[in-house]
């Protein structure tokens, strides 16, 4: 198989193959994100996309779902995604779904009739890192776009019938903030309503723009209090129908997931239980910055 690494995927897929069919990322410019810093973009040739098609099959028995990397490959045309739609059902005719990243702006140049036709055509179910729904979050973040764009083009999507998930990232505005964006972040998931929203904690690596960014600025990170409380109320916020909860990242205080709003009371119920459970000391004190991992569950968890 061709991999150019590093070769990502969302959590949630890790039981999906993957096919690559691009390198690295069209946008590159998120300052939170280094993960194809010193990958040059390139779209694989179809020679290459065959060729791997022609291995998966003979090693993969049934593939009903199929995961397209690298970073955003929704940036292709319609006709090229169509292109390479044609070949995976040639190797694989059971497949129902196939997904991938897409950066916001890919959509933008493609029309409600173009995601229909994709739609039809077995995409499904894209992964799109919004990250927030506040403006000056999505400039801090250098992620090229603004909320009302957000609204306008996962509207596209849904009028097109195409699902679609999202990333959310708690603890943004820092500085003790966090009511703004618990309410804009359930207001957004509340209109769009993907079929799937995945939070992580407010975290930066060494080397990151966003690390520089907050080492430069007045910028206090929330404690892990703030964490959870901003969870609880974008949670207690949502008014979403067979929606998956996706919280397990390890850079959040308390990793949960579960089907809204089957589970939803279960999980706020726990949160707030975990607010009486840890120590004072520990719920005032901020996350280490530059490091993925929250808070751990107490081990007896399962019988709160």
């Amino acid at each position: 198989m061709h991999y150019t690494p590093p070769v990502f995927r969302p959590a949630f897929e890790e039981n999906t193959p993957l096919l690559q069919v691009t390198d690295g990322c069209s946008y590159n410019k998120c300052s939170f994100c280094s993960m194809y810093r010193s990958v040059p973009f390139r779209v694989s040739p179809m020679e290459e996309v065959e060729a791997d098609l022609y291995e998966l099959r003979n090693s993969v028995r049934f593939l009903p779902r199929l995961f397209l990397v690298n970073g955003d490959p929704f940036v292709l045309s319609t006709e090229k995604l169509a292109q390479i739609v044609e070949r995976v059902i040639y190797y694989f005719p059971e497949c129902e779904t196939i997904s991938c990243f897409c950066h916001l702006p890919n959509l933008y140049r493609k029309s409600v009739e173009d995601l229909k036709y994709l739609r039809s055509l077995g995409f499904n179910q894209i992964n799109i890192g919004i990250e927030s729904a506040v403006d000056s979050v999505l400039d801090m973040f250098h992620k090229g776009y603004h909320v009302d764009e957000v609204y306008e083009q996962c509207g596209k999507l849904n009028e097109a019938g195409m699902e679609f998930s999202m990333n959310i990232i708690m603890g943004a505005l820092g500085n003790g903030e966090y009511h703004e964006l618990a309410a804009a972040n359930a207001k957004l998931l509340n209109t769009v309503k993907p079929y799937l929203f995945f939070t992580t904690s407010l975290y930066s690596l060494p080397g990151s723009e966003l690390y520089e960014i907050l080492e430069r600025q007045d910028f206090q990170d929330n404690t892990y209090g703030q964490l959870i409380a901003e969870e609880i109320e974008m949670l207690s916020a949502l008014k979403l129908e067979h929606t998956y909860y996706y919280g397990l990242h390890p850079s959040n205080p308390i990793p949960f997931d579960g089907m809204l709003p089957e589970d939803q009371g279960k999980i706020i119920g726990i949160l707030k239980q975990m607010l009486t459970i840890f120590p004072e000391a520990l719920l005032n004190k901020p996350p280490e910055r530059g490091h993925e991992g929250g808070v751990l569950l107490p081990d007896n968890w399962q019988e709160l």
